[in-house]
């Protein structure tokens, strides 16, 4: 299928095999890398969804360049959902990596101010543009938390069901609190050292 169309394109199997072909090039039969490969074409067919393996096919089975593999998407998609789509063609384990140094550095406006070094390698690494801007930065980092990690949860039920056990606990040491006898102060006396119980 085109995407973003019902169109559909013929593709001959020879096309097809090359592209497999060379995705299997170098790696043994049965092989934990090719195993990998395999399971990750599987989900592409199954699943309708574009991953690193499927987008390596695509461009192999048609013979064109990345940048080629997207222009010919940009045809039929608005170039904002392309930025997203360039972000989800990068490799997952890698993007999940760089999310935690993020998390440990303090948040992407430090990691940006303090870590840009590291931030410029990774780029050159994935073969991602440079970022020129805060702002720039910030929204990749959005789109890759959602293709990664998901969306953050706004509903407020983590916040709901925080409550709820706090209350149950209060309740709880509450009624622990109950248990406990209070003092009757006949019983006792006050002493130079303190309170004592009296002497019957």
């Amino acid at each position: 299928m085109v995407p973003g169309t019902k169109d559909a394109m013929l593709i001959e199997s020879r096309h097809l095999q090359r592209g497999i072909d060379f995705l299997y090039q170098g790696h043994k039969p049965h092989s934990a890398a090719a195993n990998a490969i395999t399971h990750n074409l599987q989900q592409v067919l199954r699943y309708d969804r574009m991953n690193w393996t499927g987008f390596i096919l695509f461009c192999e089975t048609l013979k064109i360049t990345p940048a080629g593999a997207y222009t010919l998407l940009g045809k039929h998609f608005a170039q904002e959902k392309i930025k997203k789509a360039k972000v989800g063609f990068l490799n997952e384990t890698l993007v999940k990596s760089l999310l935690k140094k993020m998390d440990k550095w303090g948040g992407v406006p430090k990691s940006w101010k303090n870590h840009r070094g590291y931030i410029n390698s990774f780029c050159k690494h994935t073969n991602t543009p440079l970022f020129k801007s805060l702002s720039n930065f910030q929204d990749h980092v959005t789109v890759w938390k959602e293709l990664t990690v998901g969306k953050r949860d706004k509903s407020g039920e983590f916040v709901f069901k925080r409550r709820e056990r706090e209350r149950i606990r209060k309740e709880k040491k509450l009624k622990r609190i109950k248990k406990v006898e209070p003092i009757n102060y006949k019983n006792y006396e006050q002493t130079p050292h303190g309170w004592r119980r009296k002497i019957h």
